[in-house]
């Protein structure tokens, strides 16, 4: 079973935080005109407001309100500003759960967001599979698998999904390495045992020639050498040579 990677708290924040930084508002959670038009369709302030809070969310750090959380006044300002309200008007919101989820599936419908299942999970466990192995550590590619979420709008999974996904493209990126790591000893062993070999015929012809090759100098031959053997490719070992 592959070993758990636990997020600490700060890291975690990190990837899942609402941008409080003016900078980064600007630049995560500035309405188009499109989005506007979408969010006028609402009839109410705080629908409006809501839907437009989802949104933002949706796009970054790309995941749902959880019930009950708190919104920096940061990102209720800047939300507010660009449609004409109040901070007080999305307080009403939360009252109605249903409204939230009806507004969740109609931004996934115009967007075009999925949730973190089917087709799209597994394309997204192939993808951090083949990432694990350039990841420099735990938090690194756990950064890379919420970036791709983002890129491919998909709802982020909860916490301990992506511990557990990182967890287990870690372990099996590991294995992978260390059976290159092997098979490239087996094959040294390979070259060095030919190469011996032949040293070994090239010695006895010589010797049949009347040329006796010291055997001070050759101690210092490597048998290691592979400038005549050509390395292209990658070396899969069958299961049952292991």
């Amino acid at each position: 079973m592959p070993r758990r990677v636990t997020l600490t708290d700060r890291q975690r924040e990190a990837l899942f935080h609402l941008p409080v930084d003016q900078g980064d508002l600007l630049r995560h959670y500035t309405l188009s005109d499109e989005d506007l038009g979408h969010i006028r369709q609402r009839r109410r302030a705080h629908n409006r407001f809501g839907f437009a809070l989802q949104l933002c969310v949706l796009r970054y750090p790309g995941r749902v309100l959880t019930p009950g959380e708190l919104i920096p006044a940061q990102v209720s300002d800047f939300i507010a500003a660009q449609l004409g309200l109040s901070r007080d008007d999305l307080l009403l919101y939360a009252a109605r759960e249903e409204t939230r989820h009806e507004h969740l599936a109609d931004l996934r419908r115009i967007y075009g967001y999925r949730s973190f299942s089917g087709r799209g999970a597994r394309d997204l466990r192939d993808w951090i599979a083949r990432e694990a192995e350039a990841a420099t550590s735990n938090e690194d590619l756990a950064r890379r698998f919420v970036a791709e979420c983002r890129r491919t709008r998909t709802i982020l999974p909860g916490f301990s999904t992506i511990e557990c996904l990182c967890a287990d493209a870690l372990v099996k990126a590991e294995r992978r390495i260390e059976d290159r790591i092997a098979g490239m000893n087996l094959l040294a062993a390979i070259i060095i045992f030919w190469n011996t070999m032949k040293l070994g015929e090239v010695v006895d012809r010589r010797a049949v020639d009347g040329i006796i090759i010291p055997p001070d100098l050759l101690a210092h031959v490597s048998p290691l050498g592979w400038e005549h053997i050509n390395l292209t490719g990658e070396y899969r070992w069958p299961k049952s040579l292991a």
